[in-house]
């Protein structure tokens, strides 16, 4: 797996692996190799699919019982997604446990074609 972002200009990017472990059910084991902490539980949740248009997908973890990470990506076809989904979208991880005022939208102008 190669997880790589874009900011400021550059690339960045963090390797690691998934592995599905059940199959037709929306849970993954993702491990980064930078990371010292591995997970052997299901971390990263997928909550919602549209094939055409997105996907959202929601991790929690708890670190040595101190320290709580919540994340969630919408990763989507095109660089934008109108209100209704977004809205939609937001609804979906609230019934999951996330707060979407915890997250940022990033902005999609910057990104290369």
């Amino acid at each position: 797996m190669n997880n790589t972002g874009y900011k400021d200009g550059a690339f960045s990017s963090g390797l690691g692996e998934a592995t599905l472990p059940k199959a037709n059910v929306g849970e993954l084991v993702v491990n980064f190799f930078s990371s010292p902490v591995k997970s052997t539980e299901p971390n990263y949740h997928i909550l919602a699919v549209d094939p055409k248009k997105y996907s959202l997908v929601y991790s929690c973890e708890t670190y040595f019982g101190v320290s709580r990470v919540q994340m969630a990506w919408i990763l989507a076809r095109e660089k934008t997604l109108d209100a209704a989904t977004i809205s939609h979208l937001e609804q979906v991880l609230k019934q999951n446990g996330g707060d979407p005022q915890d997250f940022i939208m990033p902005s999609q102008t910057d990104c290369p074609e």
